[in-house]
């Protein structure tokens, strides 16, 4: 006869949102919501979440809406796909990584350029890359073929 097991051993492998950009997803989903909301989806410190919902906040990303009892209410009002990128007095910056993503299409664009004129065609908005930069960046693909 053959063995059977008395008990069952299962593994349940569960997706935990952690970061801004989780925190954003849940914000996109719900539309409206309190940071009580986001902290029973992703389990993250209370404190953590609070911080980048105050940033966005003070960037006019979201608005306060009212009070649910003790809690404030969000409402979302300028959507995009990436989590917004923040400081604390609630300027927006550029995403990191942003430069080198604008230098690569702007390559693609171009076709032949030399380091300045990869810059400045880089350089979008509050985005600004340097010659040096860009010399870098060009070096640092030659060297990896």
């Amino acid at each position: 006869m053959g063995r059977h097991a008395a008990d069952v051993l299962a593994r349940l492998n569960i997706r935990v949102p952690r970061g801004n950009q989780a925190y954003w997803e849940i914000i996109r989903e719900l539309r409206t919501f309190t940071i009580t909301d986001i902290e029973r989806r992703c389990n993250v410190q209370r404190d953590t979440i609070g911080d980048y919902v105050r940033r966005l906040a003070k960037a006019g990303v979201i608005v306060t809406e009212g009070k649910t009892g003790d809690a404030v209410v969000y409402r979302l009002v300028a959507d995009q796909p990436d989590a917004p990128a923040v400081r604390r007095d609630g300027t927006l910056t550029a995403p990191p990584g942003i430069g080198q993503e604008r230098m690569w299409r702007s390559m693609k664009m171009l076709k032949t350029f030399d380091a300045g004129e990869l810059a400045a065609a880089a350089s979008v908005g509050d985005t600004t890359v340097s010659t040096n930069t860009a010399a870098d960046y060009i070096k640092n693909l030659y060297r990896a073929g």
